[in-house]
């Protein structure tokens, strides 16, 4: 079987910015004698976690009923209040929220006015985002706009790994209501790079793997892109999730979210490789 790897696959920067701070994180709660935590997932990612475990590292949403110790900040972030308690609590804070995460929450908490964040309810990244400032109104969908004030200005804040399509279909409808919003920012470079490797496999490929944790928003999305764009699309987590079904091709594209560590999908890659489907 013939694999095409898609231009831009694997961990973006910021994840791999978010492991080594993890790796530090590590060494001085063993130099300290104190415990080692990270809040929630540090990416969506089920074998990243795994791996952080099996290094002691413990996983909490709270500081109560935990000894102090070194705490890791996931790539999404975390509100400024519970930022604020855990400090208050005696943990030391190791900060490995994505960069661009970082900028888009302190445009957010310099924000006078309306705040709008265009992103998934309930996402990581949505909730830090909201808890930067207490006048921010969410946005997942355009129909969601008809319910804005007209004679209102807005400032908006793009979920780094939102949907392109709904972006596009809300900037559209804001435009056709005649809404006064100002789009700070987008979705971030590396998504949009992972975006366009699947694109440009279209008509290359018979069919579209994408590697990835289920729970990742990127990965989803890369998933969702293939689909909209005709591929015969494929999401496995990891190499013994491959069917008979997804070996019956040719050539197969393969992608991976910007989480996904290199070692999980060059294992997918390898055994595609290996693959001799009879023609």
């Amino acid at each position: 079987m013939d694999v095409i790897k898609a231009q831009n696959l694997g961990f973006c920067s910021g994840v791999k910015l978010a492991l080594g701070i993890a790796e530090r994180a590590i060494l001085k709660a063993r130099d300290l004698g104190l415990p080692c935590y990270v809040y929630g997932d540090i990416v969506h990612n089920a074998y990243v976690m795994n791996e952080l475990m099996r290094h002691g590292v413990v996983k909490i949403d709270s500081p109560y009923g935990y000894k102090p110790g070194v705490l890791i900040i996931r790539t999404h972030g975390i509100s400024d209040s519970l930022r604020s308690l855990f400090l208050d609590q005696g943990f030391i804070v190791e900060d490995a929220t994505c960069p661009v995460v970082l900028r888009n929450q302190a445009s957010i908490r310099s924000a006078h006015g309306n705040i709008l964040v265009i992103g998934i309810p309930g996402h990581s990244e949505v909730v830090s985002l909201l808890g930067a400032n207490k006048n921010v109104t969410i946005i997942d969908n355009a129909q969601k706009l008809s319910s804005l004030d007209r004679g209102k200005c807005y400032k908006a804040v793009v979920q780094t790994t939102f949907s392109s399509s709904s972006l596009e279909k809300i900037k559209k409808k804001a435009k056709e209501l005649s809404l006064d919003i100002a789009f700070v920012n987008s979705i971030c470079a590396s998504s949009e790079l992972r975006r366009e490797g699947v694109v440009n496999l279209k008509g290359k490929v018979d069919a579209l793997i994408v590697v990835g944790d289920k729970h990742s928003a990127n990965t989803n999305e890369l998933f969702s892109i293939a689909k909209e764009n005709g591929m015969t699309s494929f999401l496995v987590e990891k190499v013994d999730d491959i069917t008979k079904e997804m070996m019956l091709y040719d050539k197969i594209g393969l992608a991976a979210g910007a989480s996904t560590p290199e070692k999980i999908y060059n294992e997918v890659e390898k055994y595609l490789r290996s693959v001799d489907n009879g023609r």
